[in-house]
């Protein structure tokens, strides 16, 4: 408890609101700190930082605590799916107020506060290697500054890459994913791994991508649409520091 009340207590300023207080005591969740001077923490700040993209200049992004995220039964559902091939370490973004949810029952597909527009495609979980990208979902403001950011393993195996909008109803046999294919992507040379090598870390600084000219899609986006397929592993608070002139 003392550690999940710490997640919006420290290292926060006066002016922001933490509306995640009062749900901890029903989590069935367990966070621990990661240590600031670990080697985890700086590697999560660098994907932070390095994946900030280009086009999101009304902020830059801070980060004041990140937690080791370990929801009860999560790890035990992820095994049918931890030896699929192509793991990888993704954003996923949200507002604060939908954290309780999320924590205690994990991500969904097709939650009713997702926005009904959202699904480019089809109905399941998004993730994004760029970390603005998923942290424009956490809708904050400069009046309400601090915002929720995980990075979850996800299994992906064979992706149905698409360059442009497509609703999918069911992926086609012997995909395990969609992969929207972005203009823009981080650079896979400055890749880290993690967990014996199983689970790529997509931290590079942003680099052109290699897709066709019709492509419409700035960034990368993968889609999976079992839920079992997503394992949250890290839960960062980070400050948003907006710039003068954009608001």
């Amino acid at each position: 408890m003392e550690i999940a009340t710490s997640l919006l207590k420290s290292d926060s300023n006066e002016g922001e609101s933490d509306p995640l207080d009062g749900y901890y005591k029903k989590l069935a969740t367990n966070l621990t700190p990661l240590k600031k001077d670990s080697d985890m923490f700086a590697m999560v700040n660098e994907y932070l930082q390095n994946t900030h993209a280009s086009t999101h200049r009304e902020y830059s992004l801070e980060l004041i605590d990140a937690f080791e995220v370990e929801r009860l039964g999560e790890n035990e559902r992820f095994k049918t799916f931890e030896n699929l091939h192509n793991r990888q370490l993704l954003w996923h973004g949200s507002r604060v107020s939908n954290f309780g949810g999320i924590l205690s029952q994990g991500l969904r597909i097709a939650p009713p506060e997702a926005p009904a527009t959202g699904y480019m495609f089809g109905k399941g979980i998004y993730f994004a290697d760029m970390s603005s990208k998923s942290a424009n979902y956490c809708r904050t403001s400069p009046d309400a500054n601090v915002g929720v950011l995980l990075l979850c393993d996800v299994a992906l195996g064979n992706m149905y890459e698409r360059l442009q909008a497509d609703y999918i109803e069911k992926l086609p046999k012997g995909y395990h994913s969609c992969f929207g294919h972005g203009k823009t992507e981080p650079n896979d040379s400055m890749a880290k791994y993690i967990c014996d090598g199983k689970v790529k870390v997509p931290l590079g600084t942003a680099t052109s991508s290699n897709v066709p000219r019709h492509a419409s899609l700035l960034y990368n986006e993968y889609i999976v649409y079992d839920i079992a397929q997503v394992n949250i592993k890290y839960l960062l608070k980070v400050r948003f520091n907006y710039k003068r002139g954009y608001y």
